[in-house]
């Protein structure tokens, strides 16, 4: 890995490269379906100014992922991104509140669970694989 790109296809591509694939399909779900995602996004607290932004800011971060460009700072970015969102999620089910989840836009709603945490835990331990093989 140079400082600015990853080797296609190495070995700390692939998990990167998965984790963006998440991140693009989960912002252009909330993009696709606008109208629920800022429905759920006040549902879970998100602070407003965030909604307009964090589809277009996971679907850049995905394609940096994705394309091995500035893999380094796009794999801890996307490791801190979802440190975010977790502490989010965890927040509301922490305190027994099950709003809807749109992580994937409206298509997917469904009420949050703790399998949205475990999910965000494997994303980020695949980030953290990529870091280290890289």
């Amino acid at each position: 890995m140079t400082p600015l790109h990853d080797d296609p296809f190495g070995a700390s591509w692939w998990p990167a490269a998965v984790v963006g694939a998440a991140f693009v399909w989960a912002g252009m779900g909330k993009v696709l379906e606008a109208d629920s995602w800022r429905r759920g996004s006040a549902a879970l607290g998100a602070p407003r100014a965030a909604t307009a932004v964090v589809p277009w800011w996971e679907i850049a971060l995905g394609a940096a992922l994705v394309s091995g460009w500035f893999a380094a700072p796009a794999r801890l970015a996307a490791l801190a991104t979802l440190a975010a969102f977790s502490a989010l999620l965890a927040g509301n089910l922490a305190r027994g509140r099950r709003p809807p989840c749109t992580c994937f836009g409206g298509r997917t709603e469904r009420p949050l669970s703790w399998g949205a945490l475990v999910r965000n835990a494997a994303l980020a331990a695949a980030l953290v694989a990529a870091l280290l093989l890289a």
